[in-house]
């Protein structure tokens, strides 16, 4: 291994995931991390994709690569080999415009499009968020990103660079609600960067220890903002892959929440349609310059050239700019206000996606003829809704989905048209496709309505996390727009409303109300039936505090159909 040779790095969070990342950047090559929990046909194109000389990875996910040919190291059965390795430091050259390493995000062109970075821009974000942040040597920082997002790369080099600790915990320790908050206490955690999404899924006093707080990945809401500041520290992060992670950063106030102001060596530029600076106030595109810039897309020149263009304000020979795709605005005090996106990028859960690639997945299937997605904002969160032209039931979409995309990237809710509706220009009209609903989806089974206690009690608990109106016994959580956060709401809300102890994992296992019951039946000590007429109660003043945090989110939020991200 050794510069510009690309390594994949196939393994759980864990020291091991920690110790390949440094590993391969002292050897001068660059990592291309890939999520263990992504499906395996998902794992064998990004490995292929970015054509990885050889794979680090366990015993447990070497199964995972595709092509029998590629090199394999197992951290952990080959340890004893790996130990006898010289200790010495090795005889390679590495420059600032060295590749680091590869990460994937979303591409409109249906593929997943390689972001290659620099060693220079690493190093530098690396410092740079260090001292944003805060950190110093004495605190314990939490690792809560996935090993195939890009926040995960800020979490571990800018803690190590300022000489603090990586609290490192497995994917189940880290779910929100009661595993998260217990996570934090058992180390001790003293920093932490969440979504909005899941702080808005903690109770209060569920991040005690915390005292600085990073919000990123989306716009926070004031109300978060409100919550969680009061005590500590809370700061906006903002910056998409192409910058190396983070470009600004902001101090939260619930009175304004901003993207910031650049972190060192980055600068930041709004400007017109045609590439000229923007007064204070005006609406332009953010563009992002300085030492964070990407090289570009891994075989993809022509797309390089489009995004990373020349940089004519720097006076810096080869400088560029990378175009975000962001609207935005100076405020009078310098720092960048959010105001929408300019494209059919869209922001799920904290995670940037293009409806593009999903809309090229659903295409290769043979029972769709054309395809087309929006992202809707909705009480329970932004959800993906999905419409095709043919012959396929919304069930055999969802599998196919599932089996080929990132669980963020699969629809909630389907629907089939005779055909998609056109502008004048020949483009799909997305404004003019009709709305969707969990319970206009077609259902690939009978409707079977609930009967006893326990299963109204459930039924009415599943319809209040997913925003539905009828739920069906053999309706499945998933199929029904859920995913594992809303899971996590749904487990939780269950113990303390139903008094019903059922692991969490569990919930994913038996995930209709039909298995669920005969699961919780089975147990030693089945679940004691609420009183309809409390339980009737508490979801009447559920439904109004739904309804006024929805009030609340459309008078702060923005009218783009999604957020800013990192």
């Amino acid at each position: 291994v050794g510069p510009e040779v690309r390594v994949g790095l196939l393994v759980e969070r864990s020291v091991e995931w920690v110790v390949g990342m440094l590993a391969v950047l002292k050897a001068g090559g660059a990592f291309v991390p890939v999520d263990v929990t992504l499906p395996a046909l998902r794992v064998g194109e990004l490995l292929e994709e970015s054509s990885v000389a050889r794979v680090l990875t366990s015993q447990r996910f070497s199964g995972l690569v595709p092509n029998p040919h590629t090199p394999v190291i197992l951290m952990d059965t080959d340890a004893v080999r790996i130990a006898k390795q010289p200790r010495t430091r090795p005889a390679k050259t590495v420059s600032p415009e060295s590749m680091a390493y590869v990460l994937f995000t979303s591409g409109s062109t249906g593929k997943p499009k390689g972001v290659m970075v620099r060693h220079g821009g690493l190093a530098n974000m690396a410092r740079a968020v260090a001292e944003a942040h805060g950190v110093k040597p004495e605190d314990r920082v939490l690792q809560f990103a996935s090993p195939g997002f890009d926040a995960s790369v800020a979490e571990v080099f800018s803690t190590l660079a300022a000489g603090a600790s990586v609290c490192l915990a497995p994917r189940e320790a880290l779910l929100p609600g009661g595993a998260l908050e217990g996570t934090v206490k058992q180390f001790g955690a003293t920093v932490a960067t969440l979504t909005p999404t899941v702080l808005g899924q903690v109770e209060d006093g569920g991040l005690e220890g915390i005292r600085t707080l990073i919000s990123a990945g989306e716009a926070v809401p004031p109300a978060l903002v409100r919550k969680w500041s009061e005590g500590r520290r809370m700061l906006n992060g903002y910056g998409p892959t192409e910058v190396t992670v983070c470009a600004s950063v902001a101090a939260l106030t619930s009175e304004r929440v901003t993207v910031g102001k650049p972190l060192g060596n980055v600068r930041l530029y709004v400007l017109d349609e045609g590439q000229r600076p923007v007064g204070v106030g005006v609406v332009g595109e953010l563009y992002v310059g300085g030492a964070g810039l990407a090289r570009g897309y891994l075989g993809q020149p022509g797309l390089t050239a489009e995004r990373f263009i020349p940089d004519g304000f720097s006076g810096e020979a080869g400088s560029r700019l990378y175009r975000t795709g962001d609207l935005v605005r100076w405020g009078e005090d310098g720092q960048v206000e959010y105001v929408g996106r300019r494209d059919g990028q869209v922001k799920v859960r904290g995670m940037r996606l293009e409806v593009g690639e999903i809309e090229g997945v659903l295409g290769t299937h043979p029972g769709v003829k054309q395809a087309a997605v929006v992202a809707k904002k909705e009480a329970t969160g932004t959800k993906l809704w999905a419409y095709v032209v043919g012959d396929v039931e919304a069930g055999a979409l969802r599998e196919w989905l599932r089996e080929r995309l990132p669980e963020h990237m699969v629809p909630a809710m389907y629907g089939t048209l005779e055909a998609l509706p056109l502008t004048s220009s020949g483009k799909v009209d997305r404004a003019k496709l009709p709305a969707l609903t969990a319970d206009a989806t077609p259902r690939t089974h009978a409707f079977v309505p609930p009967t006893t206690e326990l299963e109204r009690s459930l039924t009415a608990l599943w319809q209040e996390v997913l925003g539905v109106e009828r739920v069906g016994l053999e309706d499945r959580f998933f199929d029904l727009g859920g995913n594992s956060l809303t899971l996590v709401q749904l487990h939780s809300r269950m113990r303390g409303l139903l008094k019903v102890e059922v692991p969490l994992a569990e919930l994913f296992q038996y995930s209709s109300i039909a298995a669920l019951v005969a699961r919780v039946r089975d147990r030693s000590e089945p679940a004691e039936a609420p009183d309809e007429a409390a339980v009737e109660e508490e979801f009447a003043q559920r439904r109004a505090r739904a309804g006024q945090r929805r009030k609340v989110r459309q008078q702060v939020e923005a009218p783009s159909q999604e957020d800013a991200d990192e």
